[in-house]
């Protein structure tokens, strides 16, 4: 079985202007030969490096559904966590569990670009997050999937 490095960058920015930026890199398992390729990977509390196996992690899978939808499955011990639902020029909400409670998010699409083939995939994603639908906060999501070289 092949293996895939998945790279992931954030970029969120709040009503005032104010931009946050976080990465991500793990190895992935690519599933691009079914009705809907799926990207599956593992991510570690901050404390654990990338290719040390823990216990403690969350497993983390984006199913492609269409040129304009995917969904963002994030599952912890005791089972899922929350569903994004991302889908160009639609609003969809999902619980979001966290470690200090639950709470109801709306997530607004505005772009969702996806090139994907059978050693590679790419996902753009512009959208909005709102809480009681106030919009809070826009964020861009770029993943990079790639066989593992060497």
């Amino acid at each position: 079985m092949k293996e895939y490095l998945i790279s992931m960058t954030g970029k969120i920015t709040d009503e005032n202007g104010d931009t946050e930026v976080m990465d991500l890199t793990s190895i992935a398992e690519y599933n691009f030969n079914t009705e809907h390729p799926t990207l599956i990977y593992k991510e570690y509390p901050d404390q654990y490096p990338v290719d040390q196996k823990q216990n403690d992690f969350t497993l983390n899978t984006i199913t492609i559904y269409s040129d304009n939808k995917i969904t963002l499955t994030k599952s912890a011990k005791g089972g899922i966590q929350s569903i994004l639902i991302l889908e160009k020029d639609k609003r969809h909400s999902c619980v979001y569990n966290t470690n200090f409670g639950s709470f109801e998010m709306g997530f607004f699409t505005t772009s969702l670009v996806i090139n994907a083939s059978e050693n590679q995939c790419r996902i753009s994603a512009f959208y909005t997050t709102d809480i009681d639908k106030e919009t809070t906060r826009k964020h861009q999501l770029d993943i990079v999937l790639k066989e593992k070289v060497g």
